[in-house]
């Protein structure tokens, strides 16, 4: 990938978003997560390989790939209050708003279908990823005080579904 991706137009490479439960390789996918929480630890914090394998199971975590090459992943959990997004990282490579936000986006249609009307994430004030989420549309309702050992301030973000609910059941129209 490299810097290809950075020089063509996105609408150039084949982007495509699959549930964990679609990769071949489930192992091979779980080992990117892993080699994602090493790279940017102090932005992603750590989920141990047990949790993402339960993840996994439930069909919580999706990838994208452009050109075939496994570029994002989300880790979220749908629950009764809603989406909950735990972790989404992007190799350095194919940071653009549209790799992650396409495992997002994967992730919020799965939430509306289900009926749920909210999607959150805690994010450190710190991170750059603060302004990927106003970017994507999420409002900043809360914040917390992180964990001992850092004292990070964390923002919570949030996002109406309701609007892609309701996207996905108007008839499409072709122009």
């Amino acid at each position: 990938l490299g810097q290809t991706c950075s020089r063509v137009p996105l609408s150039e490479h084949n982007v495509s978003v699959n549930s964990i439960r679609e990769e071949s390789e489930v192992r091979t996918v779980l080992k990117f997560l892993m080699h994602g929480q090493r790279q940017d630890s102090s932005g992603l914090g750590f989920l141990p390989l047990v949790t993402l394998e339960r993840y996994a199971n439930s069909d919580w975590i999706y990838t994208t790939r452009i050109n075939g090459e496994l570029v994002a992943y989300v880790v979220f959990g749908i629950h009764k209050l809603g989406l909950k997004i735990y972790q989404v990282w992007t190799v350095r490579d194919a940071r653009r708003l549209t790799a992650a936000a396409a495992a997002i986006g994967a992730a919020e249609a799965a939430a509306a279908r289900a009926g749920k009307k909210k999607s959150s994430a805690w994010v450190a004030e710190d991170l750059e990823a603060v302004r990927f989420w106003n970017a994507l549309g999420y409002q900043n309702t809360g914040m917390r005080t992180g964990g001992r050992a850092r004292r990070r301030i964390h923002l919570h973000f949030e996002r109406d579904l309701t609007v892609i609910a309701l996207a996905s059941a108007s008839p499409r129209v072709q122009a």
